[in-house]
């Protein structure tokens, strides 16, 4: 479509007054959910993220819902009526479980947690926010092909 240059420049504008609209809303919409308590930690940036062009499309999928809080864990209740600290970990028996928990500091994990990213990472918040936000380390994939895709999908 060929365009003037006045017409250009509107449909530029528009274009970019809509897409820092949407940033704003989305923005707003991760700060303002409770099911964005961890999401927001690691994602402050509105981009796409590399690991879904860069991990196997199945890894990249369950990593993808597990950031979102859209895996099948406990925590993920769809019920807007029951809030988040209302199950317990079906492993350790840990109140109010979170993405956190189950990634970080499950005692059911430890070993496998050791074994895959050693000393690397501790159960704190700024290694979660690490771990998290360079999804294609191969600590990181190592641990999240065992977390996400085998003991947490068939466990839960």
């Amino acid at each position: 479509m060929f365009l003037k240059p006045l017409e250009r420049q509107i449909h530029f504008t528009a274009k970019t007054a809509l897409r820092d609209l949407y940033v704003q809303k989305w923005h707003a919409d991760v700060q303002a959910h409770d099911k964005c308590s961890n999401y927001k930690l690691f994602k402050s940036k509105f981009h796409f993220e590399n690991y879904l062009n860069v991990l196997p499309p199945y890894l990249a999928r369950s990593l993808l819902k597990f950031r979102v809080r859209n895996s099948l864990l406990p925590v993920s209740s769809f019920d807007p009526n029951v809030l988040n600290t209302e199950t317990h970990c079906k492993f350790c028996g840990v109140y109010g479980p979170d993405e956190f928990h189950y990634l970080m500091s499950c005692n059911h994990f430890t070993a496998d947690r050791k074994r895959l990213i050693g000393n690397n990472f501790v159960a704190n918040v700024l290694d979660f926010k690490r771990l998290m936000s360079s999804p294609v380390h191969a600590s990181s994939v190592a641990l999240f092909t065992f977390v996400l895709t085998k003991k947490l999908k068939l466990a839960v």
